[in-house]
């Protein structure tokens, strides 16, 4: 009977752990959202230390970064989130590799990261497109000056 309440106790947690998760997520992105960068960061390291291998933490590991202008940071972290999916990058995370890009002042290779990222978004119907394209447009805009 006690390996019976023990195993329906920890179904209930382990249940509950995704909503959790996703909440914590959310958190970060109003944070990140409302340019609360070093909040954001404490909260996204937390999380990272948790979820190790869940490539949104290095994505807003990476905003947040990059928010408290620390370019090399965003860049070593834009590298995990990359090695973690090797050959198999998302729109999101090529968003990223152009925003460390252009922070470096390397608008070419933010365009190039930011062509592959709008092909994936198209095929996969990223939400962020919009946003993707804007920002595209700003570093083409960049380029110009």
């Amino acid at each position: 009977m006690k390996v019976l309440i023990g195993l329906m106790f920890s179904a209930v947690l382990f249940a509950q752990a995704p909503v959790q998760f996703d909440g914590e997520k959310s958190k970060i992105r109003e944070l990140l959202a409302g340019k609360k960068y070093e909040k954001a960061l404490a909260a996204a390291q937390s999380l990272n230390q948790k979820y190790p291998d869940d490539i949104a933490c290095y994505q807003f590991l990476v905003d947040a970064h990059l928010g408290l202008g620390q370019k090399k940071e965003a860049e070593r972290q834009a590298q995990w989130m990359l090695d973690l999916r090797v050959g198999k990058a998302d729109a999101q995370g090529w968003w990223r590799v152009a925003k460390v890009r252009a922070a470096y002042g390397e608008i070419d290779d933010a365009l190039a990261a930011m062509a592959q990222a709008l092909r994936m978004a198209r095929l996969d119907k990223d939400p962020d497109l919009p946003s993707m394209t804007a920002y595209t447009n700003e570093l083409k805009a960049q380029k110009l000056n």
